[in-house]
């Protein structure tokens, strides 16, 4: 069985002292082709402005993101989520973290810390079969 997403949610947060052009960029050219953000501006902990994008994938755009992210990622981190696969799921969500400053780097890191969220949603929901496949998809992907 193939895993199929329904759709996948991206949401991060973008700080005065950074540039929106060069975070848009490294996204645009790292993970997504193109995409639409929403901005929201907010006001942060110290009165700070910081501006909040977020965008949501259909279905199609959503696995390919998902496929190009399995085989992006260093063996470290695949082996992690791997590993520690139940701390990223939950009900019909993925749940993935990478580090927005190594974005703009050109690298794909998994970070708690200022990150870029991705939520993939799973259609069929959390049947184990399924999430037997997902685990398995980390693992085959990394090594196509």
């Amino acid at each position: 069985m193939r895993v199929r997403f329904v759709s996948a949610d991206i949401e991060l947060i973008v700080h005065s002292t950074e540039s929106i052009e060069k975070v848009l960029d490294a996204i645009n050219s790292n993970l997504l082709d193109t995409s639409e953000f929403t901005t929201t501006k907010l006001t942060g902990h110290f009165g700070n402005e910081i501006i909040l994008l977020k965008c949501t994938l259909p279905a199609e755009k959503a696995t390919h993101l998902a496929y190009k992210l399995f085989s992006s990622l260093s063996y470290e981190d695949i082996m992690h989520l791997y590993n520690n696969f139940t701390l990223y799921t939950d009900k019909d969500l993925f749940y993935i973290r990478l580090s927005k400053q190594d974005m703009i780097k050109g690298k794909m890191i998994l970070s708690q810390t200022d990150s870029i969220r991705i939520r993939f949603k799973i259609a069929g929901g959390m049947q184990r079969t399924i999430l037997e496949d997902l685990r398995g998809m980390l693992i085959n992907r990394h090594e196509d």
